[in-house]
């Protein structure tokens, strides 16, 4: 079985490797585009920088949820469970923004959303 913060170091891994298959998709519509700085009006660039941005947003204050729980000695299969969860849930939201698939970024949003209100409690609880 996984310890606590095995759990954590792969949340840690994969969300760190979804954050950097976005920046290097802006980095790739930056060199296509020749667009050095900001998003030169080019909706493509726009959404690629929007859809790492909003990653960023929420994989670190989640990780922090977890990091939390961990500390706090939460079971490691709740804490694997929440990794997954919200991982699939950033996977799923980044998918829809980029393909400009509204239903798999509404499913990702909700769940990424009810993550951390979701953890916040269960800290609150585990105090």
């Amino acid at each position: 079985m996984i310890t606590s913060y095995e759990a954590f170091a792969l949340y840690t891994a994969l969300n760190a490797l979804i954050l950097f298959v976005l920046a290097a998709n802006v980095s790739r519509l930056r060199w296509k585009f020749k667009v050095s700085y900001g998003d030169g009006e080019n909706r493509e660039l726009h959404r690629a920088i929007r859809t790492h941005a909003n990653g960023v947003e929420f994989v670190v204050i989640f990780g922090l949820i977890l990091l939390s729980l961990t500390y706090l000695g939460v079971d490691e299969s709740t804490l694997l469970a929440y990794a997954l969860v919200f991982t699939g849930a950033r996977v799923l939201q980044s998918f829809g923004m980029l393909k400009r698939i509204v239903k798999a970024r509404q499913i990702g949003a909700g769940v990424t959303y009810l993550g951390l209100l979701v953890g916040s409690i269960h800290i609150l609880l585990a105090l």
